[in-house]
């Protein structure tokens, strides 16, 4: 039997219906990570590193069996299937982005 893990994600749209992006994510994170046990409200904020549209942010907390591994390879799975896409290095716009704190 293998363990559980509390894990905290950011979550960041700036591009498109960034709040159905938001809601794709969550639902997504749901079925493919873990059991979600918290999420913060939804927060405006403007880029960082460069100039673009604001982004739309949460965190959120979720109890996982994923290694840590498992669990990168399945954000960034969320991240390509909801358009986001790795043109340049850097900072750059993005329909989904998903960071493990």
């Amino acid at each position: 039997m293998s363990s559980t893990t509390e894990v905290i994600l950011s979550l960041g749209s700036n591009l498109g219906d960034r709040i159905e992006y938001l809601n794709l994510a969550l639902e997504r994170l749901s079925n493919e990570v873990g059991e979600m046990e918290k999420k913060s409200s939804v927060y405006e904020s403007k880029s960082w590193g460069y100039e673009d549209a604001d982004y739309l942010n949460m965190v959120v907390v979720l109890k996982t069996n994923l290694s840590p591994m498992e669990l990168l390879k399945a954000c960034q799975n969320i991240e390509n299937e909801l358009g986001r896409k790795r043109t340049k290095k850097g900072y750059e716009a993005r329909t989904m982005d998903i960071d493990i704190l």
